[in-house]
């Protein structure tokens, strides 16, 4: 885009203005250094989300512990705990033999159901022992040491009650079953007071198996040490790429599609290791296992969805900014409402009409403190739900409307402001390139 400067005075005709032509070298150069910002930019967010994700839910314990902690009150958790628990008390006690042994020689033949009945009844009980809060005790003590040892797992090593085992990645739910086993011994079960901790083989779940772990463990140690920094540098990114674009709604356009494809990529990401994860372990999508995948990568799913979320704000804003008829006439209509509304509140209030003059001299000025608000209610909260963006931006638009108000205020006298807003151009300011 080239640009002209116009020189005032005399021309060989005498008469006309003279204009240098500046070459658009400056301006091609601005827009190739944006948009390598903003490659860079687009090539980074998938790692810096990603990253952020482990950092929240796999490096920080309390996080991790408040995340994973709900499982146990999940019914598909829930009931393969019960069964893993109920399968190894009875298969380190011989129920039926020793119901055989205890009954008359007539009704030694019922040993076998009686002892599934009582398999039964105990399922239930353990069922409705896991719901206590000494289970759920049990349950984040497991957990603890489960976060610990799976980042040492992911970093190649293998201890503890998480462990790689061949081609698996195992948790151990030994402090679980000794906890639910001296509950139904103080139930009166004490048939299982002797019964010792089971073999690893029957207290194991497998939560990773083949080239999972190894997929997991180098995206791990790829993005973990920069997670807590990248995010940040992706903001900054498309911060410079606006600022250095010759327009800055375009800047902001190109901003946008940048989050919403890298949040698109994330939830189809996130869909297809989904499949995957289930696939390698051969287990229906209504299993414990699709339950914990869920749980464990919804803080990932949320980044997505805010990456979305954010970018179409931000191209809905761009285009609102710019040219089109459409987004002509909705500014018209916004500042002619501010007039008025603005010439109705300094006729209430005359003395308002020096503050309204403060305001609309720094209007830019109130406009970047009320994003930069914004974005402190967004990270601050550390959970940028859609809903918590979508209240965000109406806040902030409410606010800005405000402004626009108060400034009008001390803008126009109230007996010029029906002529004023009649002969108004279309304001354009809010979209003017930078």
């Amino acid at each position: 885009m080239s640009q002209s400067t116009p020189i005032q005075g005399p021309t060989p005709q005498g008469t006309a203005a003279a204009t240098i032509v500046q070459p658009p070298s400056a301006s091609k150069g601005r827009i190739a250094l944006a948009v390598v910002i903003f490659i860079v930019a687009g090539l980074l967010a998938p790692v810096a989300f990603i990253g952020a994700w482990a950092s929240r839910t796999i490096d920080d314990t309390d996080r991790y512990v408040s995340t994973v902690a709900p499982l146990i009150d999940s019914p598909e958790v829930r009931a393969a705990v019960t069964m893993q628990v109920t399968d190894a008390l009875f298969a380190s006690v011989p129920v039926e033999q020793l119901l055989g042994e205890a009954l008359p020689p007539r009704a030694a033949v019922l040993s076998g159901p009686i002892a599934s009945g009582l398999e039964s009844f105990v399922r239930s009980r353990v069922a409705e022992i896991l719901s206590t809060p000494e289970a759920r005790a049990a349950w984040v003590t497991i957990n603890i040491e489960f976060q610990s040892r799976l980042i040492a797992a992911l970093k190649g090593e293998s201890s503890g009650a998480i462990r790689v085992e061949g081609d698996s990645i195992v948790l151990d739910t030994g402090v679980l079953f000794e906890k639910v086993r001296e509950l139904l011994v103080r139930q009166g079960f004490t048939i299982f007071e002797k019964v010792p901790l089971p073999a690893a083989v029957d207290r194991e779940f497998v939560l990773l198996k083949s080239d999972q772990i190894k997929t997991v463990s180098t995206i791990y140690r790829v993005v973990e040490p920069l997670a807590n920094a990248l995010v940040f540098v992706v903001l900054g990114l498309l911060l410079l790429g606006t600022y250095v674009s010759t327009s800055r709604r375009y800047g902001v356009f190109a901003a946008g599609w940048i989050l919403i494809v890298t949040g698109a990529f994330l939830i189809g990401l996130l869909a297809v290791a989904r499949a995957a994860f289930l696939a390698e372990l051969n287990v229906p999508d209504a299993s414990w296992q699709a339950v914990t995948f869920d749980t464990v990568s919804r803080f990932l799913d949320g980044l997505g969805r805010t990456a979305v979320t954010l970018g179409v704000v931000g191209v809905i804003g761009a285009f609102l900014a710019g040219p089109a008829r459409v987004a002509l006439a909705i500014r018209h209509e916004v500042m002619a409402l501010a007039q008025r509304l603005g010439t109705a509140l300094v006729s209430a209030v005359p003395s308002l009409a020096r503050t309204g003059r403060v305001f609309a001299s720094a209007r830019a000025v109130f406009g970047g403190i009320i994003l930069v608000v914004g974005a402190w209610f967004l990270i601050w909260g550390r959970t940028a739900s859609t809903g918590r963006i979508f209240w965000i931006v109406v806040l902030g638009l409410i606010a800005w409307f405000a402004v626009l108000v108060v400034a009008e205020s001390g803008g126009t006298a109230p007996d010029q402001v029906d002529e004023t807003i009649a002969d108004a151009p279309v304001a354009t300011s809010a979209g003017a390139d930078g």
